[in-house]
């Protein structure tokens, strides 16, 4: 299946997401969580490891709602050394940077219930109650903005068929380093947007659910079909329908952050002071 491009389909590729959802009339209650971002038949759950942060608390979740911008950087550095041991030994080599967008995604995960959602700025974000897959994915990449991360390796995916149907996810690129993160159910994974494409399944080992699931939990059914279709590598080029730098609307914070990261490092110039000779 070709690609959407932004010029066919509107603002970044996502207007074909947003129709087949009206169409569908997929503005359901939390309960039919699976059915908004989802759609298809349940998935058995692969056995996926489960690491949950203690750092992202009722506080710091709190804090973020109320000021995400200069929160969540404060957050990441005081959370980097627990994501580096929740993470576990299958993601010891990734970068600070990858670091940093997986703590972002379980913070998004955090910070809202599931629900229908169409704003993708980071304050109107933070504030909903709720988000669905693509607001999810788009807070993420905020946040691990405002903190730093490097975002020229970031992609926003889209995929609309296989077992999980209509979904969004992020994508982190960096060579070595890349992850597939989905904050709408609060997982991380050491692959590649390329072995994903390819068909590739991702190993036990190389996922883990850093968000711990409510109890009881709503996402239940979307959280199997996706670590089950991650797991059998039953994503496929096929089911991508967009892949975009930023979320819809986004372009300016996209190339402010991309300016902050090339501009040359400033050099201070300290001017030599003569010692003074003490008198004898």
């Amino acid at each position: 299946m070709r690609r959407a491009t932004a010029g066919e389909t509107g603002d970044l590729g996502w207007e074909p997401l947003i129709r087949r959802r009206r169409r569908a009339g997929i503005l359901v209650a939390l309960a039919d969580a699976a059915a908004l971002c989802g759609g298809a038949a349940p998935a058995p759950a692969a056995p996926v490891r489960t690491a949950g942060l203690a750092c992202v608390d009722a506080r710091a979740v709190a804090a973020l709602k109320r000021d995400p911008a200069g929160t969540f950087p404060r957050l990441a550095r005081t959370c980097a050394p627990q994501v580096r041991r929740r993470l576990g030994p299958a993601f010891a080599t990734v970068s600070p940077g990858a670091r940093t967008f997986a703590l972002a995604a379980v913070a998004a995960h955090r910070m809202s219930a599931y629900g229908p959602s169409t704003v993708f700025d980071l304050p109107s974000l933070a504030a909903l109650p709720a988000l669905d897959c693509g607001g999810y994915a788009a807070l993420a990449w905020h946040l691990a903005r405002v903190a730093g991360a490097d975002v020229r390796h970031a992609r926003i995916v889209g995929w609309d068929g296989g077992p999980v149907g209509n979904h969004a996810q992020l994508a982190y690129l960096e060579p070595g380093s890349e992850l597939v993160l989905d904050p709408t159910v609060g997982l991380v994974a050491r692959a590649s947007l390329a072995q994903l494409l390819a068909g590739a399944p991702v190993s036990v080992e190389h996922l883990v659910q850093v968000a711990r699931p409510a109890t009881p939990d709503p996402l239940a059914e979307l959280r199997d079909m996706v670590t089950s279709t991650l797991h059998l590598g039953q994503f496929g080029p096929g089911s991508l329908i967009y892949e975009h730098p930023h979320p819809p609307g986004q372009g300016a914070a996209h190339a402010q952050a991309v300016a902050r990261l090339e501009a040359p490092p400033v050099t201070v110039r300290l001017r030599a002071i003569p010692m003074l000779r003490p008198r004898t």
